[in-house]
């Protein structure tokens, strides 16, 4: 049975889960957000909070699973515009700690993936990605 209130309810959740992102509260952040998944899997907004998330937690692999899920369904959508840009942040930040091993952090920069990454499965997602963005410019161009 559909609740009237279903679209009121995703929003208050993702509020919720944006007041704990911005306190700093990432696991908690986290928790509610799969709880929020969990009934609206297909929530871009949801998804793309979800990657952030788990960049701050440095589990990079699932930020990029919840990135690609973004750039998959909603091909122009903002949410997969942010996420292409979000991917790309952790692919030149993959490309940059392989240059460089001195493990020097300047700033608040998001954390680097962690060690023991499948570069073959790295490159089949950049193509995809890079599929991804062209025809969503392509598609922004015929507009």
């Amino acid at each position: 049975m559909a609740h009237p209130c279903r679209a009121d309810d995703e929003d208050t959740q993702v509020k919720a889960i944006l007041d704990q992102y911005y306190d700093d509260q990432f696991e908690t952040a986290k928790k509610q957000c799969k709880t929020l998944l969990a009934k609206h899997p297909k929530n871009l907004t949801a998804r793309y909070l979800l990657g952030n998330i788990c960049v701050k937690l440095n589990q990079i692999a699932e930020a990029e699973a919840a990135y690609h899920y973004c750039l998959r369904g909603g091909k122009d959508s903002s949410e997969a515009v942010q996420a292409y840009q979000a991917l790309e942040q952790i692919y030149e930040q993959r490309r940059m700690g392989i240059r460089s091993t001195n493990g020097s952090s300047n700033g608040p920069a998001p954390p680097r993936p962690t060690a023991g990454t499948n570069h073959s499965s790295e490159e089949r997602v950049q193509e995809e990605t890079a599929r991804l963005q062209k025809d969503a410019k392509d598609k922004l161009e015929v507009k």
